[in-house]
């Protein structure tokens, strides 16, 4: 699934009612790591324009599966596949 583009205030407010992280892959600094959008939305107007113009997204995190793919099963996955594992119906 493609990530969502933020590109308007009302649209990182939204990320923020919604308790997501954003990040921008673009950015130069410590920005491109993901960062609640409630954090964002305290950032200076010149910062935010400069933000939306290298490109804002809405944080996906990655599956277990993907963490510990090339890696043979330890505990720390085995407990990581026990929260993700849902009930089968």
């Amino acid at each position: 699934m493609q990530d969502e583009k933020i590109t308007t205030l009302s649209m990182l407010y939204a990320a923020a009612v919604d308790g997501k992280s954003v990040v921008v892959p673009g950015s130069i600094g410590s920005w491109n790591r993901p960062h609640p959008a409630a954090l964002m939305l305290n950032q200076s107007g010149s910062l935010l324009i400069y933000l939306f113009g290298c490109g804002m997204y809405v944080h996906e995190k990655e599956q277990c599966e993907d963490k510990f793919q090339n890696n043979s099963i330890s505990r720390r996955k085995k407990q990581c596949l026990k929260k993700t594992k849902q009930p089968q119906s």
